[in-house]
């Protein structure tokens, strides 16, 4: 008896020895033996647990009946008739990656070795197959994760300054990776939830334009764990976008078709990076806007302070107006502490509450916050800081606040404010420093 590869036979059917059985039945690859017609005629169990078929099902039928996928068959028994024609091997001896089917119909990768053996004068095939469906899974999340680092790097060292262009090319660079419908940029603003940016099919971002009043920077929050679901579309992942330590909106992948669970995973952790680095952006792309917020603001200062027909409350208050606008506030207030109360001496802004000389006990004013301790106080969403209990919240309304000391002589003097209804964007440190040196401005000029 010999082999054609000077192995001795393995098979469970023609090979009857009892040690060459008990390799072959405890093999932890299917081992699948058949003869020259490409008929089974040996079955491990391993065999049995990989395609579905018991032993008794397998032997006697066709090797390409029970493991090979439809549209590879015409391939197979061409394969199978050239070698027993030519005795020319093209996968014989080797290790190979294909597809198999199983009994249910689907379709799985493996990896096949095939060998021949001549037993009592005939020719034998062995295969010895494994069931690789989860190497090829994880590599694939692998080159998945790999490319999205790609994608995330291409972004981050694009060239593009506006922040509308960055917006855009992070989201076609996201959908093309992800393989999603549709993705959405949502801030949550002073006066709502607005699209910053959105990119995709059209019928999916129509579905989500019917729901555009709803903050869906809320809902999306927890997306990883508790799916949404608006109408018949779905958002597969998303991530909070945070700037300055604040959440202030999200990005969002939709489809209306299911996310793949195996790809799951990875494509969150791509979701939370491009947030992370949505929210850096728009970071920076803020601070820049407000620097230059600051210096035009700067140069009024320096415009108005010259202005010599202007009183100093004139100044004051148009210099106020100013602020309001450029920093998206409704109201802005020079008070005096007074006794037990703030005066106010200016008050500007197209929604003010406030006029000159009416007076806020000191122990309903956040004005006395920054009184006591001397230092800022910005607050970019009452309702969600450590003074949504204060008077000014739950009394006047107030939702976001900036408010400086105002010294004059040395001496505690005041505070210089702006207050809006609506919570906004967090502060930058350059919208605090120009309000500061307009209280130092004003210090010097109530000095005089």
């Amino acid at each position: 008896m010999t082999t054609s590869h000077g192995r001795p036979p393995t098979t469970t059917s023609e090979v009857a020895t009892p040690t060459w059985r008990a390799v072959v039945e405890g093999a932890l690859d299917a081992i699948v033996i058949a003869d020259e017609r490409g008929i089974v005629t040996g079955w491990n169990p391993q065999a049995a647990a990989t395609f579905g078929w018991s032993a008794d099902e397998a032997i006697g039928r066709s090797v390409a009946d029970v493991v090979v996928p439809d549209e590879m068959r015409d391939a197979h028994t061409a394969g199978w008739s050239r070698y027993l024609r030519t005795g020319k091997p093209h996968v014989l001896g080797q290790r190979i990656e294909l597809t198999a089917k199983h009994r249910d119909g689907h379709v799985m990768p493996v990896e096949l070795t095939v060998s021949t053996h001549v037993v009592d004068g005939k020719t034998v095939f062995s295969a010895a197959i494994r069931d690789i469906t989860e190497r090829v899974r994880a590599q694939s999340q692998i080159d998945r994760q790999a490319d999205g680092l790609r994608v995330l790097n291409r972004i981050a060292t694009g060239r593009e300054q506006d922040i509308e262009r960055l917006l855009q090319l992070a989201l076609e660079e996201g959908l093309a990776h992800l393989g999603s419908e549709a993705v959405l940029i949502e801030e949550i603003g002073t006066q709502g939830p607005r699209w910053l940016a959105a990119a995709g099919d059209e019928v999916v971002l129509e579905e989500l334009r019917r729901h555009e009043d709803i903050a869906l920077s809320d809902r999306v929050a927890d997306v990883a764990t508790e799916p949404l679901s608006l109408g018949p579309v779905r958002c597969c992942c998303a991530s909070p976008i945070i700037v300055d330590g604040s959440r202030i909106g999200s990005v969002s992948f939709w489809s209306r078709k299911p996310h793949d669970p195996q790809q799951a995973e990875g494509d969150h952790d791509f979701v939370r990076l491009l947030g992370g680095w949505l929210g850096a952006a728009i970071e920076r792309h803020t601070a820049m806007a407000a620097q230059r917020e600051s210096e035009d603001g700067i140069r009024t200062l320096q415009q108005t302070s010259a202005e010599r027909d202007l009183s100093l409350e004139a100044k004051v208050q148009h210099l106020l107006s100013i602020a309001c606008t450029r920093f998206d506030m409704d109201t802005g207030v020079l008070a005096q502490r007074d006794g037990d109360a703030f005066r106010v001496l200016v008050a500007a802004g197209d929604d003010r509450r406030l006029e000159v000389d009416d007076r806020m006990p000191a122990d309903k004013a956040l004005a006395e916050l920054i009184v006591q301790s001397g230092q800022s106080l910005p607050v970019a969403d009452l309702a969600r800081s450590p003074y949504r209990e204060h008077a000014a919240a739950r009394e006047h309304g107030l939702a976001a606040y900036l408010g400086v000391p105002v010294y004059v002589d040395g001496e505690m003097f005041g505070s210089l404010s702006l207050s809006a209804f609506q919570p906004r964007r967090p502060f930058v440190p350059a919208e605090e420093e120009y309000l500061h040196l307009l209280a130092q401005w004003v210090g010097r000029e109530l000095e005089n």
